[in-house]
């Protein structure tokens, strides 16, 4: 049979031994968790479930609403920005190897798109469709690129 821990626990020398191989081995889980909590962070902090696409005519915005209550959420358009607040509830998991949890923890997202033209507030169109809400809010002056505009100097009345 073999051993496990082939210390002999009777030696000092040996718990010493044993200890500072649990010691480096702590130690390089911390240097590890240390090089890579930027990175961590910031994919906890990303929001990009949230998405405004601009197109000629019209602006999408695109919310995935897995763990958001459409009760905690505000959308505000005013003239030039649109903002967004909402509150959502992620799964977060702790601990480590067999000692681990999931908690979860409701988070609180701002985000705001800057230089938004103009919008047609009655014409603003929702949709909730498998989990996504998505707002279609058509710009106010679109003007078509293939209409032309011609200015007149003269003109006769009949």
């Amino acid at each position: 049979m073999f051993r496990i821990f082939p210390f002999k626990f009777g030696m000092v020398t040996d718990v010493n031994k044993l200890g500072g191989i649990i010691g480096s081995f702590l130690d390089n889980i911390d240097d590890i968790t240390e090089e890579h909590e930027d990175e961590i962070d910031k994919l906890e902090e990303s929001n990009e479930f949230i998405n405004l696409q601009e197109y000629d005519d019209m602006y999408v915005l695109t919310i995935e609403l897995t763990g958001i209550d459409l009760r905690e959420m505000s959308i505000q358009y005013n003239p030039g920005k649109i903002s967004i607040n909402l509150n959502r509830s992620e799964v977060i998991k702790s601990g480590f190897g067999l000692f681990t949890s999931n908690v979860i923890i409701k988070k609180n997202y701002k985000k705001e798109f800057k230089n938004i033209e103009a919008v047609e507030e009655t014409k603003i169109f929702k949709i909730l469709e498998r989990g996504v809400f998505k707002i279609s809010m058509p710009k106010k002056y679109f003007i078509d690129e293939e209409l032309k505009i011609v200015d007149v100097d003269n003109y006769i009345e009949n």
